[in-house]
């Protein structure tokens, strides 16, 4: 009966979208950016007419992808560093 009632007050997990970097907590972003989240979404508002496409045909990646990619390789200096992250591969 313990173990059953240990089990039930665990917390719910709480899974966050990988894809969305604005998903992560301010410490996070500030780690992975250099940037607080303010900056990083007025940055994306004004770039965004910059970056976007005409079309849809393309499938160009978004404007608010190209610049947090941007953003994280100008904070890191290296866009190995970067890449290897993103797709969870070993940088070695």
């Amino acid at each position: 009966m313990a173990c059953y009632h240990d089990r039930a007050m665990r917390r719910e997990r709480q899974f966050r979208d990988r894809l969305d970097p604005l998903a992560l907590n301010d410490t996070e972003l500030m780690t992975k950016y250099c940037f607080p989240r303010q900056g990083l979404i007025s940055q994306i508002r004004e770039m965004e007419p910059l970056l976007q496409r005409r079309t849809r045909r393309s499938h160009a990646i978004p404007a608010h992808t190209q610049v947090l990619l941007a953003r994280r390789i100008f904070a890191r200096g290296s866009f190995q560093n970067v890449i290897g992250d993103t797709a969870d591969k070993q940088k070695t």
